[in-house]
């Protein structure tokens, strides 16, 4: 662990000066307009002032874990603006991840967000590939040390969905999700081999279902102010070519508010719970909770609620500290307060982009259960 964090702060002194590119486009754009950032600057301002209409934001990686050896990689945000006179337009963004391990494991992602006629409407399509190794500690929300057992899988995962505005800022439509899943590697006497789980030969699951959304946020990247509340459910159905019957939900609730000029607070709670019978890869699980081994504990539901304080330090420097309680439950009535698990956590933020409000993050999250260093372009939540 402590090779880990050094080459992790390694790759943070060496690369903390992201590559930039811009470019600015005579007349309109041709290219649709998409949600992962909100508009930055002071209202009284053109919305176009000092902004570029293609920005990119990338950074490396060098990391190293036990599980992996060495990872090489990073990851990239594309911002793209039409014109517009409303300060709140969102741009069109691409989200890009990529990561290479000494071991050949491979994970990528491609993520848009794209908004047309006159931002009425919004795509959001996903696609990403895996080839990485887990762990399963067994289901529910007591475990040990001793009960993880490694596993191998290779994912394929392509999830698209479409909203419109019809009041305001309420969005509804819908998404459908396709993802393959071949089990590549297994413990053998372990849980999953021997424990009737289901898709540990290997899975298919599509799904499709409504999708509710409010969003008035100032700004995606980095919001001061406003409410995202987003609700999707997911119907997965053998007709429509999935291998198992069952339905998926999840609520998810972000609250931002300013407390002086430049500190922020931000609140999330997010539960998702799955109903009937899907592979064992498939069950809820505590991984927005920075500290814990996303994969420690998976159940059929999981309630999550985090709070982060971010303040300034020094100029393009900031800081955050933020705290998290949650668990997971065979259905709603288990939960308990006595089980409840919980961590808390400080990071540093490097404003890369000033005029999208684009940060790095460096992150560590504590918990019972250890503690986790996080790398990533944007916020948590």
């Amino acid at each position: 662990m402590r090779l880990s964090t050094i080459l992790l702060l390694l790759s943070l002194y060496f690369f903390n000066s992201p590559f930039q590119l811009t470019a600015q486009e005579n007349g309109r754009s041709q290219v649709l307009n998409s949600d992962s950032v909100n508009v930055a600057g002071e209202e009284n301002e053109h919305p176009d002032k000092g902004r570029k209409r293609v920005s990119f934001t990338g950074f490396p990686v060098i990391l190293y874990m036990p599980e992996t050896s060495m990872i090489f990689g990073g990851g990239a945000t594309v911002t793209i603006r039409n014109r517009s006179t409303n300060v709140n337009d969102r741009p069109n963004t691409v989200n890009f991840h990529a990561i290479y391990t000494l071991k050949k494991q491979v994970a990528l992602s491609l993520s848009p967000v794209f908004y047309f006629n006159d931002f009425k409407w919004k795509v959001r399509p996903v696609l990403a590939y895996q080839k990485f190794p887990d762990v399963f500690y067994g289901i529910g929300n007591n475990n040990t040390e001793n009960d993880a057992e490694g596993y191998t899988t290779e994912d394929f995962l392509f999830n698209a969905s479409l909203t419109r505005v019809v009041y305001r800022e309420l969005r509804l439509g819908g998404s459908f999700e396709l993802q393959k899943t071949n089990v590549l590697k297994i413990a053998e006497g372990g849980l999953l081999s021997e424990g009737g789980f289901k898709g540990i030969d290997g899975s298919a699951i599509a799904g499709f279902g409504p999708v509710i959304e409010w969003d008035n946020r100032d700004n995606i990247f980095y919001p001061a102010r406003g409410l995202w509340m987003q609700f999707y459910a997911t119907f997965y159905r053998k007709w429509s070519g999935s291998g198992y019957d069952y339905d998926s939900y999840t609520a998810d609730l972000r609250y931002y508010f300013s407390i002086m000029k430049t500190h922020v607070i931000a609140v999330q709670l997010l539960a998702r719970t799955r109903v009937g019978e899907f592979p064992f890869n498939e069950y809820a699980r505590l991984e927005a909770m920075r500290g814990v081994n996303g994969s420690r504990f998976r159940d059929h539901t999981m309630v999550l609620g985090q709070v982060e304080y971010r303040y300034p330090i020094y100029k393009r420097i900031s800081g955050v500290a933020f705290g998290a309680v949650g668990d997971v439950a065979g259905n709603l009535r288990d939960y308990e307060i006595k089980n409840l698990k919980f961590s808390f956590g400080v990071g540093v933020r490097y404003l890369v982009n000033p005029k999208e409000k684009i940060n790095f993050r460096f992150d560590i999250g504590f918990s019972p259960w250890g503690f986790s260093p996080y790398f990533q372009i944007t916020e948590a939540f």
